[in-house]
């Protein structure tokens, strides 16, 4: 996950999505956005979302009532003789965001991301939150990656308190 997606928790933020050899416009899949300690489960399904012309699809997601990393998970159904009914169900998750409720926390992490997906997410409008931070780096710019496999995060400004 890179830094664009650091969100201040109240934006109304939007993504595009794409699945890899999968026909979005003629094919059913739905979207489920978790959040929370508690992970709450926000459902966005096809209908809620709008084609591009890009091939891409867009949604859009108010963060009023989200705090912390959220979790996108992408359920899509392909064509598959073995299965009855003839469909079989494909799963992808991934870490989609994170949304902050500080205005300025002067640490994050967030994860590395680095496995491949069929589905890619992309903000298409920044903050400018995101501006505000940069990946810790030593001399030589490696980053540095925590043992949980996540980015540290740093504000390039300090803090007026």
């Amino acid at each position: 996950m890179d830094k664009t997606r650091i969100i201040q928790q109240g934006e109304i933020v939007k993504f595009s999505v794409d699945i890899k050899d999968f026909d979005m416009m003629d094919e059913e899949f739905t979207l489920e956005l978790i959040y929370g300690y508690r992970r709450h489960v926000m459902e966005i399904p096809k209908s809620k979302m709008i084609p591009g012309f890009d091939d891409k699809w867009y949604f859009t997601i108010d963060t009023a009532d989200m705090a912390g990393r959220v979790t996108a998970r992408m359920k899509w159904y392909v064509p598959d003789d073995d299965i009855v009914g003839g469909l079989r169900e494909k799963v992808d998750e991934q870490y989609l965001c994170v949304v902050v409720t500080a205005p300025c926390p002067q640490f994050l992490t967030c994860p590395a991301c680095t496995e491949d997906h069929d589905v890619t997410y992309e903000r298409t409008e920044q903050s400018d939150v995101a501006d505000d931070y940069q990946v810790l780096c030593d001399s030589q710019k490696h980053k540095f990656i925590t043992t949980d496999d996540e980015y540290i995060l740093v504000l390039r400004q300090p803090i007026n308190a």
